[in-house]
């Protein structure tokens, strides 16, 4: 579900996204702040432009599709991904935000990493 973020957000952890990263790309890409607290993923940025990405937490932080794919069956899936700059996702009522240490951003139509954040 697609909101604008609260005024005040509850405590939460952030990180960065970059286009630096080694599984990115010029065409795959993100540089968005990111905010995850106990309900909903906050993002104020830009994200490339493509179909079917999702938002996943995961345990570790990734740079590449190789190493997410070896932990994907263990990250959480937020959500799906509809709009390309400045969102929120509603988290599962499943997630304990202090368990996971990155957030991704996973194309599911090409198994394509997009980006990804160490949260902090």
């Amino acid at each position: 579900m697609l909101r604008s973020p609260p005024a005040n957000p509850p405590s939460s952890d952030g990180g960065e996204f970059h286009r630096n990263l080694k599984g990115s790309d010029s065409l795959h890409w993100a540089e968005e702040t990111i905010m995850v607290g106990n309900n909903a993923v906050w993002r104020d940025g830009s994200l490339s432009p493509g179909p079917d990405y999702r938002c996943y937490v995961a345990l570790i932080f990734v740079e590449t599709e190789e190493i997410f794919l070896a932990i994907k069956s263990q990250s959480v899936e937020v959500g799906s991904v509809k709009a390309l700059t400045n969102f929120t996702l509603q988290l599962p009522d499943s997630v304990n935000v202090d368990e996971f240490l990155a957030e991704v951003i996973w194309c599911e139509a090409f198994l394509k990493l997009i980006t990804a954040a160490e949260l902090s």
